[in-house]
């Protein structure tokens, strides 16, 4: 596996790692083993006029399907916020950011993700069992057997972590649309990561543990 650092020590071009490890898909959330759970009709519990502005879109990017999942309500039900009906406005952005992670468990040398940039789709606050969570959110399109680079969902997590008061829980998401004719299929897992105050976190021990899939009917006819 190929891992981006940051900026090289020299301060010219960018590092990387090469880890070799018995098996690559532990770096990977595979989409077979992920997205297990049969897919669900979902009846928007968001407020039409919120919605509107989607039917006249070609194509939606990741960005605007992020938007939709929350205008809809699919995001909050599939994440069991306590209230699915809120508006709810991500932040997304890019930065600069240091870091460091054992990459696998097998490997013991400690890797540092140096002054690089890191992006991030979308990130919002909301109350599950009455708890201010943080919501980061990795976004992906397209159909087929797919998967995603954990260090996709780690390298933010690792970074705000570093910038957040560790009170607040951050809580990964892994969220992928299908889109036809007819309907979205919006795939969403929630993944956890332990990131100790004392020790490194383990960049392959990223893991979803739930996951729902909500179809909602596409705005193609409106289009």
């Amino acid at each position: 596996m190929v891992l981006r650092l940051g900026s090289a020590a020299d301060g010219r071009g960018t590092a990387f790692a090469i880890v070799k490890v018995p098996d690559l898909r532990d770096f990977f959330l595979m989409h077979e083993t992920v997205f297990s759970n049969e897919p669900e009709a979902f009846v928007p519990t968001g407020s039409e006029t919120n919605l509107m502005a989607f039917r006249f879109l070609p194509k939606l990017t990741e960005t605007s399907l992020v938007n939709l999942a929350l205008a809809s309500g699919v995001l909050g039900s599939a994440l069991q916020i306590d209230d699915t009906s809120q508006v709810l406005v991500p932040a997304t952005g890019q930065s600069i950011y240091s870091f460091s992670f054992q990459p696998h468990q097998s490997v013991q040398a400690s890797l540092t993700h140096n002054r690089g940039q890191v992006e991030i789709d979308a990130l919002f606050f909301s109350k599950r069992n009455g708890t201010e969570c943080l919501f980061l959110v990795e976004a992906k399109t397209g159909g087929g057997r797919w998967s995603l680079a954990k260090h996709k969902l780690v390298y933010p997590l690792l970074a705000l972590r570093g910038e957040i008061p560790r009170t607040i829980p951050i809580v990964p998401v892994y969220m992928h649309v299908e889109r036809t004719h007819s309907e979205y299929r919006f795939h969403v897992a929630e993944c956890e990561l332990e990131v100790p105050a004392e020790t490194l976190p383990v960049l392959c021990d990223l893991r979803a543990v739930s996951n729902r899939t909500l179809v909602l009917p596409s705005f193609s006819e409106c289009n």
